[in-house]
């Protein structure tokens, strides 16, 4: 389901959400694309800079509509207990006109 997130965001935007192949780098991206996860953040050393998502930057709102980013954000969910099944996704607003077709 990440990868989809990650194909939903170049189907998208044109541009590959995650472009780099060091690992360290794609893991930095990752942090600033979607904050610093939950039970990173409630440290007493949290990084209060990364605590905010950028997606909606990667992502503006005139590329995507809101319930299309509320899937793409439910895709990239850091832990995969929290992520969005296929069977979740396809049950929301966003697919609608699709399901009628």
């Amino acid at each position: 389901m990440w990868a989809l997130g990650c194909i939903m965001v170049e189907l998208v935007t044109g541009q590959k959400l995650l472009p780099e192949h060091d690992l360290c780098q794609q893991l930095m991206n990752i942090v600033h694309l979607l904050g610093i996860p939950d039970e990173v953040s409630s440290m007493p050393l949290s990084l209060g800079v990364l605590a905010q998502s950028k997606l909606p930057e990667k992502v503006p709102e005139e590329r995507l509509s809101q319930v299309g980013f509320d899937i793409l954000r439910g895709l990239l969910e850091y832990d995969p207990k929290d992520r969005l099944t296929a069977a979740s996704a396809l049950q929301m607003p966003w697919f609608a006109a699709v399901k009628d077709d």
